[in-house]
């Protein structure tokens, strides 16, 4: 094998068509040797290989650059094992440049199983033989402990195992069956409260008092308008009676006419009847000279104004009934023109009541909210809380109190995702409740919030932090009178261990509300007594 460039001993050496190169520079993704491997840079790939003493690392490579006498190549397909074994190259150059020549001696396999330079194997190997029985008796003490350890832990896991597989926290538990919420119902500011905490209220009593300026303005600006629509409709109805006895008097006295116009129309029929009949009379004596022509036409003159006049009358006739039935119509005719005054005095009567049953329902709208400025007690209840004092503003739906009312009472509180596979409805619950120093049983009667919700919601205020928390609803019976809504609570629920046996002997059976524990009918009344719970709940 030839060589292309003198080097130090303990430098790496790069073996490239039978020739060795100096490597430079050797990192995990290429290296550097000193000299031109190739007569120009090449995408091929080729075959070479690294070494250093007796470790030998065959690679497959391409020329990135030459540059400044220096040939820069980069791996290709380098295995992890190959790597390592390079890493380890590395690390023994670095040991001989800082003195280590004894672990520098090593090689790959020697390093990797932990060879420790410090001593040689004959002065190890002597050594092992002379401590062995006695490392050997410490061993196995040491085994021995760590495996009764082992039991012992394991034993307290299995403890701790069941204790936690058979009960269960509920977190953020409150009791929030006989707790009944009061919101406010219409935006205002608090003018006075009535009720402080403590305080027994009757349905109906008002608690507190909100003032809206804007509300009460919009009321009396509704209130005018309404007045002024009254009093426009009552001044066109008015009119109204004012045209309507027009119409009356016009068609009494068309009628009147009518009778006249008749009456002449007779007297003109008469007249064009004789001047008729006297000028068929005299118009035979005209060839025999007995009658002028000037008397003929005379009479002539006479018949024909005689028919004029009949034409005449009967028009005047005509137009007294054409009045006559405008008048029937609500339309005055007078002369040459015509009043269509009650058609317009309808349209504007229809409208203006219109505006008046309009403004008539803001009104009440508004006065049923000025009602509502009174926030009044929904049902008999001892105040459990007021949130607000006189000066605060309220939103719709604000809370502004809480009462506690009568009844048997439930509480929530929520449990994690993972856990609520564990609860069931009809498992014991045991109710702690620390401030008053007292227990309390109850059952579980609802998981999830489909269920909850179905049979009466619980408010905001004790709700769980966490999007995925599950509700569970727990029934408790007995409950003191004096215990106030919302007071805060730790429960356990007896899960049991799902064994049958087991938990049969523990006592975890489920109780009589399990559904699995009752039949169809038994079940329906179960439910519907837990409804009619539930409807005093907020």
């Amino acid at each position: 094998m030839s060589t292309a460039t003198s080097s130090p001993s303990h430098s790496i050496r790069f073996n490239f068509h039978d020739q060795d190169w100096t490597v430079l520079e050797l990192d995990d993704f290429g290296f550097a040797v000193e000299g031109q491997l190739l007569t120009q840079t090449s995408p091929d790939t080729y075959q070479g290989l690294l070494h250093f003493r007796d470790e030998q690392v065959p690679v497959e490579f391409q020329t990135r650059r030459f540059k400044d006498g220096q040939t820069a190549c980069r791996f290709i397909n380098l295995e992890i094992r190959d790597k390592e074994r390079l890493q380890a190259i590395r690390k023994r150059v670095e040991l001989i440049a800082t003195g280590n020549e004894e672990l520098a001696s090593r090689s790959y396999d020697e390093l990797a199983e932990g060879f420790d330079g410090s001593q040689s194997t004959e002065n190890a190997e002597t050594e092992n033989e002379s401590t062995a029985p006695d490392k050997r008796t410490f061993v196995k003490s040491i085994a021995l402990l760590l495996m009764l350890l082992l039991i012992a832990g394991l034993a307290l896991a299995a403890v701790g195992f069941m204790k936690s597989r058979g009960t269960l926290s509920v977190a953020n538990s409150a009791l929030v069956g006989n707790y009944l919420p009061i919101n406010a119902r219409i935006e205002g500011r608090v003018e006075q409260v009535f009720v402080q905490e403590g305080d027994f209220v009757k349905e109906g009593e008002t608690i507190i008092r909100l003032s809206n300026r804007e509300l009460e303005t919009e009321l009396a600006t509704f209130q005018l308008e309404l007045d002024n629509a009254k009093a426009k409709v009552t001044a066109l109805k008015k009119q109204q009676q004012s045209f309507s006895a027009k119409l009356d008097v016009a068609s009494q006295k068309f009628a009147m006419d009518l009778e006249i116009a008749k009456a002449e129309l007779e007297n003109a029929l008469s007249q064009k009847k004789v001047a008729d009949s006297s000028l068929a009379k005299i118009t035979p004596y005209l060839e025999t000279g007995a009658v002028t022509q000037l008397e003929l036409d005379e009479a002539k003159n006479n018949a024909f104004a005689a028919q004029s006049e009949v034409v005449a009358k009967q028009k005047l006739i005509n137009q007294i009934e054409f009045s006559q039935k405008a008048t029937s119509n609500n339309i005055l005719v007078m002369g040459d023109r015509l009043d269509d005054d009650m058609g317009k005095l309808v349209a504007e009567i229809d409208i203006a009541s219109a505006e008046v049953k309009r403004l008539d329902q803001l009104t009440q709208l508004a006065r049923s909210q000025i009602k509502q400025l009174e926030i009044k007690a929904p049902r008999d209840g001892r105040v459990f809380v007021t949130y607000r004092q006189a000066g605060e503003f309220l939103k719709v739906a604000d809370e502004v109190a809480a009462l506690s009312v009568p009844g048997k009472s439930w509480a929530a509180g929520q449990v994690t995702a993972y856990q609520a596979n564990r609860v069931l409805p009809g498992q014991p619950v045991n109710v702690t409740i620390k401030s008053l120093n007292l227990n309390l049983t109850g059952i579980v009667s609802a998981v999830g919030h489909r269920a909850m919700y179905a049979k009466g919601s619980y408010t905001a205020d004790f709700r769980g932090t966490t999007a995925t928390d599950v509700p569970v609803r727990v029934l408790i019976d007995e409950l003191p009178d004096e215990i106030p809504s919302g007071i805060r609570l730790d429960m356990v629920i007896s899960t049991g261990y799902g064994i049958g046996w087991l938990d049969n002997t523990l006592g975890y059976e489920l109780q009589p509300f399990g559904r699995e524990r009752l039949n169809k009918d038994e079940l329906a009344e179960k439910l519907n007594s837990d409804k009619s719970i539930v409807s005093q709940s907020p």
